[in-house]
Formats: C-alpha cells, structure tokens, sequence
C-alpha cells in the first residue's frame, strides 16, 4: 500500500512573513534547494496563505522555478480565506493553478437531505418532508448554512418539542437569520448611488442581472465584496443573482433590519 507523508504548516498570523521560512518548517529551503528525501508522496498544505501573500518576490520565484526542481512526489495544497476588507489579493501567477471554486463545495439535494437525516442533522422527531424541503431549498446546497439552520433549531429548541409549525416558523424568523452571518459575514455596505441601488433592485425582483455598464469602481467593488461574501453569484451568462433564497432573506434583513418588528413573521 503506498503510503502519503502529509504536512501541516499553519501561517495564522505568523510573525514568520516570508514564503521561505514558512517552508522551511517543512524541511523544505528554497536558498539552498534542498527538500526532504522519502520514496512516497509528500503532501504539503499550507494553511491561511493569505498571511504571507506580501511576499510576492518569493512567491513567483516557488512557483516558477522550485515547482521545477522539486521531486515529482510533493505536492502542495494553499489554502486561503479572503477577508472581505479586501488587501489581500492572491499573487498573479495563481490564476494559472488548478483551483476548487465554490460549486465544488455545493451539496446536491440528496447530499443535503442525507445530512439533515444523519446522526449530526435534525433531531428525529424533527424531520418532517416539509421542514427539511424548506432548508434544502433555502440553502441552495451551501454546507455552512445547512449547519448553522440545524444548530439554530437544535439551540433553539433543546429543551422542547416544537410542532412542525413552530420549527417553519422559527426557521424564517430574525433569530434565525442574524446567525447567517457566520456564513454570510456581517462587513457589509449599501449601495451607493442610483446604478448600484437599480442594479440590486433588479436583482431582489428578478432571478438575475446584468451589469450595469455605468458602474464605477467603488460600485463594482461593492458587488465584488458581496459575491466574495457567498450572497451573489456570477452565472454562466455572466449574470449576477443572489446565490439562494437564504442569502437574499439575509442580505434583505441586513439592509432593512428594522423591517418587521416580530421574528414570527415569515419571508417568502
């Protein structure tokens, strides 16, 4: 059986900033070009890269040239989270890399109503076809939010036995929502002026839009920051729309916070 060698180098808020000494945790010296010897597959993640992007020198220099003099058996994994305060744009030659975009994380229906029913989803008594319709559909195959509408439910209701009904409602109401934002981020803006403020209304009203072409950049960073945010996708006719109906209820709330008084009310 052949055998991976894995290792995990963090760069959370590493004092260490170059790419160099990052990998050197990894026996790996790029000065030098020296590099552990093992006859298996060696798989090096580096998590949280985001923390050394500024190292751009010496992020072109591990692509373009220690790729080449590496062994055939490493492997790399860079894994990043992008903040939605932007500044922190992954280096250039990273476009050409091979990527996992966010609909390779989505849950087919079938995944999710697999996970709602397993021993981490909704309680038994609690899986009624209709409520978990609902959060199949409302979550559009987005694993954070199926996590966080079964741990709201499950919080919520610990202690008692709501009825079909009082779950529904619960799931639509204000509480419920407001814990998106561990999904969704909270950093958000308005939109600014009258392109943008048409543009999202367009969107609340219908299923997708176009860009507007007299947008400015501050507008287009506003939709970047909401598509970099999971609320708005870009569809294969390049078209922007809200990436379910989750996402638009929440963007909605988060807008208009003061909009309904009682968490009972429904947003259909």
């Amino acid at each position: 059986m052949t055998t991976v060698k894995c290792i995990y180098v963090s760069c959370f808020k590493s004092k260490i900033k170059s790419l160099s000494e990052i990998l050197l945790k990894a026996e790996i010296d790029l000065m030098k070009r020296t590099f552990p010897v093992v006859d298996r597959t060696v798989v090096v993640m580096l998590d949280d890269a985001q923390f050394i992007y500024e190292d751009r020198t010496t992020w072109t220099e591990f692509m373009k040239e220690a790729l080449l003099w590496l062994p055939s058996n490493f492997r790399f994994i860079i894994s990043a989270t992008h903040s939605l305060k932007g500044g922190q744009e992954s280096p250039i030659e990273f476009q050409f890399f091979p990527k996992l975009s966010r609909n390779d994380f989505l849950l087919s229906d079938a995944e999710a109503s697999e996970f709602l029913e397993s021993v981490i989803g909704l309680r038994v008594e609690m899986r009624s076809d209709c409520l978990k319709h609902i959060i199949i559909r409302d979550c559009a195959g987005l694993v954070g939010a199926l996590r966080l509408s079964v741990d709201a439910i499950d919080f919520k209701f610990h202690r008692s036995h709501p009825s079909e009904i009082e779950l529904i409602r619960y799931h639509f109401s204000m509480e419920s929502i407001y814990m998106m934002a561990q999904v969704f981020g909270s950093n958000h803006t308005s939109p600014m002026n009258d392109a943008s403020k048409n543009m999202l209304a367009q969107c609340f009203q219908t299923k997708s839009v176009q860009y507007a072409e007299d947008l400015s950049e501050d507008e287009k960073k506003f939709f970047l920051t909401l598509q970099k945010a999971g609320i708005l996708v870009e569809n294969i006719a390049k078209e922007i729309e809200f990436s379910s109906p989750l996402a638009r209820r929440y963007y909605i709330q988060w807008l208009f916070p003061n909009r309904c008084a009682s968490e009972d009310t429904l947003y259909l």
